[in-house]
């Protein structure tokens, strides 16, 4: 459960949603000074990046493992003999990601571990496309009607090796976003004033054994976030 990419992910979110509170609560005072500036331009890659990975449920309502494991028990199997139905994934998912994936790339901030990690799940997603919109356009046609399936079992192999190579890109990129907001949110708890509110939420952020009231204390006000740590 400690690796579940989308765990993470959620863990991701919650502690977004608190930098971008801490942030409106600081005011106009420290908005100008470099410090600010450069955190300020990690914080929005963050979240592009974040607004990246939610990306493809835009297109469908499954993820992308799931539709994978969906084609390899749904689809595949027939393929071994005359088919009666053929899908695959569309490939407008894998577009909608790689220009996500493209915004945050294309934002300033220091962050090389998942910029590497974002590069490297952006061209697995573009490797992906031609085939995919090859066979999508295909399976819309109902082309393996006249070919008796031909393009489908040929492509097969491809069209499987590119995906699970996507989706461990994928799984990286997940995990590069979890260790980036780790390490953003431990130099926060770090670089804030001990015993402030600001420290105190930092810090229960910071261990996301508990999501549910990770999410309280961050929309909590610093009066009751002070109140909860005397306890």
């Amino acid at each position: 459960m400690a690796n579940n990419p989308w765990r993470l992910l959620i863990t991701a979110l919650l502690a977004l949603f608190i930098t971008s509170c801490d942030k409106s609560s600081d005011g106009d005072i420290n908005s100008a000074s470099p410090v600010s500036a450069a955190q300020t331009q990690i914080n929005d890659k963050l979240t592009a990046f974040t607004k990246a990975a939610n990306s493809e449920a835009s297109i469908n309502t499954y993820s992308l493992p799931d539709a994978f494991y969906k084609y390899r028990r749904e689809i595949e199997p027939q393929l071994t003999s005359t088919l009666t139905a053929y899908s695959v994934v569309n490939p407008g998912i894998f577009r909608k990601v790689s220009e996500q994936l493209n915004q945050g790339l294309s934002l300033p901030g220091e962050l090389p571990q998942l910029d590497e990690a974002a590069r490297q799940y952006q061209a697995s997603l573009d490797k992906m496309l031609p085939l995919s919109e090859t066979l999508y356009a295909y399976s819309q046609s109902k082309g393996w009607r006249n070919d008796n399936g031909a393009l489908a079992r040929n492509s097969n192999a491809e069209y499987i090796a590119t995906f699970e190579t996507l989706l461990i890109k994928r799984d990286n990129f997940l995990k590069a976003i979890s260790v980036a907001n780790s390490e953003q949110i431990k130099k926060a708890y770090e670089n804030s004033e001990p015993n402030s509110a600001e420290h105190y939420r930092n810090g229960i952020v910071g261990n996301d054994s508990n999501l549910l009231i990770v999410f309280y204390v961050q929309i909590m006000p610093d009066d009751l976030v002070m109140q909860l740590h005397r306890f």
